[in-house]
């Protein structure tokens, strides 16, 4: 079965000059996305959603784990605290992925997670502070 999961992908300075994540697709049998990426000498943070098997989602991750990268699975990664949240639009202007969305015939704010790139853009923009990192899991490799 066919399956697409986003993934916070941490490099060390040690192998943040390595090419790790070319190996994900020349060795496994899976398509990466690069949503978000900065990285540098001193280390960094990759963004990626992976779709494949998920036998050979299983196989990429021990591989990224084996080269000292840190594996973060991103579920549920924005938060919307629908209480807080004044459908202002703010997160609609400010969304480069269109994650956010105003539903004109009531003028509510609707969010659609598969969309998101994780990116965080509009955790800062939200005037009532309705948006904030939502929970992600830690792969167990």
């Amino acid at each position: 079965m066919m399956v697409g999961r986003k993934f916070l992908l941490t490099f060390a300075p040690a192998v943040a000059n390595q090419p790790i994540t070319q190996g994900l697709w020349r060795n496994f049998d899976i398509t990466v996305n690069i949503l978000k990426a900065d990285i540098d000498e001193s280390g960094g943070r990759l963004v990626i959603e992976i779709a494949g098997e998920s036998s050979e989602i299983s196989k990429a991750n021990e591989y990224l784990a084996a080269n000292k990268v840190r594996v973060e699975e991103l579920k549920n990664y924005v938060r919307r605290d629908t209480k807080k949240c004044t459908d202002c639009g703010m997160c609609v202007s400010i969304c480069p992925v269109k994650a956010y969305v105003m539903d004109t015939s009531d003028y509510h704010v609707i969010f659609h997670l598969d969309r998101c790139i994780a990116c965080g853009t509009c955790l800062d923009a939200c005037p009532p502070g309705a948006l904030s990192r939502g929970r992600s899991s830690i792969m167990s490799i």
